[in-house]
């Protein structure tokens, strides 16, 4: 369930000079200004304008400020309302979405970088997460270079988003039994032609925290007691 909604926050009181029309007092009019922001689960995102209460604190009569009569006071009011800035907490959920967004893109093209040095210059051990089809992803690594031919091992699983597909780098999910080759060029061309390669990542640990999956590929796995 989304928890969303408008909350507010006090910014400031300021009594003024100006005469209540209700008891005659001077100097008992008070102007108490509230800062409205947007939430998402009580975190706030960005303000959205403020509320001011007027009203005066010898008879608790409250005021509109188009019902001041008092041009000087209504101008006082409007000053003061326009001198007060939303609280720069008020922005927090708005900054960490714009911070996040920022580091998956500078993530992103530093990844793509990499990628591209690294096809240049294969190791021993660079993970390729690879794309079949249209529809999964799934990894492989380098097992041996010999010469102009490079060596993988192919790992036997698959996932439907590449952001998870590196969940599958466990040792025991590659098929040892079966290595396959390519050459420089047919691994060039796999990545900048037939754009099969997605990503390579060097010094990638295997992994070891649980895997989210379903009930159904959860049975796969341990049917094959690879869990």
């Amino acid at each position: 369930m989304i928890i969303f909604g408008i909350r507010e926050a006090r910014l400031q009181t300021k009594l003024f000079d100006g005469p209540c029309t209700q008891c005659g007092h001077k100097g008992t009019i008070s102007c108490t200004l509230f800062s409205k922001h947007v939430h998402l689960f009580w975190i706030p995102f960005f303000p959205v304008g403020k509320r001011e209460v007027i009203w005066c604190t010898n008879c608790r009569h409250q005021y509109k400020q188009t019902s001041i009569t008092d041009s000087i006071l209504q101008q006082e009011i409007k000053c003061f309302n326009r001198s007060q800035r939303a609280p720069f907490w008020q922005w927090t959920g708005l900054l960490f979405m714009m911070g996040l967004i920022g580091y998956t893109l500078i993530s992103g093209f530093q990844e793509t970088k990499n990628t591209k040095l690294f096809i240049e210059s294969p190791q021993v051990g660079d993970v390729y997460c690879v794309k079949p089809n249209d529809k999964v992803y799934t990894l492989m690594y380098i097992h041996s270079i010999e010469n102009d031919s490079i060596f993988f091992v192919e790992n036997k699983y698959t996932m439907n988003l590449k952001s998870e597909a590196k969940q599958l780098h466990r040792n025991s999910f590659y098929d040892h039994d079966y290595v396959y080759g390519f050459s420089y060029d047919e691994l060039k061309e796999l990545f900048y032609d037939d754009k099969m390669i997605q990503i390579i990542w060097r010094n990638l640990p295997y992994q070891t925290k649980r895997l989210k999956l379903t009930d159904e590929e959860r049975k796969l796995l341990e049917d094959n007691d690879m869990e």
